[in-house]
């Protein structure tokens, strides 16, 4: 018996491209689906690494907690073909830091404050970048004492730096009052083991 019959060969491969790859703190990818196949695909399951998973063809997904995440995709067609394709440590989240700012928050004139630079957790890399207001910066995390001449309101500022880039900004604002002008009164003369009543002038007395 001579006949012919035809054979279709049928395949899948799997592959998709992210939005980003590393975040601080949380961050939400928007995931290309880049499948190849000469038949028609019936399925698509996602695996994001962090126990979400999803079936859209092209998926967006947020994280939300700090560490490495394997993503996963799984290409099914109508005739039982297959194919996945995975990316070890695909996304990564690091931990921003949080910074705030202690120090005085009011003097008179002419002040001299002192301000310091507060991280909840000790990390090292952190690169300090202070702005007092006052037309002077720093870049230590617990700079010099500060000097203001002039009354009024200011806002200092800082932001911390880690060494994945993540960055924390933190403001502190004070407050600088005048001096009062004040006036003991006139000059003059008293005898030894005498006393004499000042008529001081100029500042406000409770």
């Amino acid at each position: 018996i001579v006949g012919k019959d035809t054979i279709r060969v049928v395949g899948v491969t799997a592959a998709f491209e992210l939005s980003g790859t590393t975040f601080c703190d949380n961050g939400q990818v928007q995931f290309t689906n880049k499948t190849v196949s000469n038949d028609y695909i019936t399925g698509y399951q996602w695996s994001f690494g962090d126990g979400a998973t999803s079936t859209a063809m092209h998926p967006v997904h947020r994280y939300t907690k700090a560490g490495n995440y394997m993503v996963r995709l799984k290409v099914t067609t109508q005739t039982g073909c297959t194919s996945e394709y995975v990316v070890t440590d695909t996304i990564t989240i690091y931990n921003k830091p949080s910074i705030i700012i202690s120090g005085d928050s009011a003097s008179c004139t002419p002040a001299a404050l002192t301000f310091k630079g507060i991280a909840a957790s000790s990390d090292p890399s952190l690169q300090w970048d202070w702005n007092f207001a006052n037309g002077k910066t720093a870049a230590i995390q617990n700079p010099a004492q500060q000097t203001y001449t002039t009354e009024g309101t200011y806002t200092v500022s800082a932001i911390a730096t880690n060494q994945y880039g993540c960055k924390d900004a933190a403001t502190k604002p004070i407050t600088i009052y005048p001096s009062p002008n004040t006036n003991a009164g006139a000059d003059g003369w008293i005898c030894r083991g005498t006393t004499a009543q000042l008529q001081a002038t100029g500042a406000i007395t409770d």
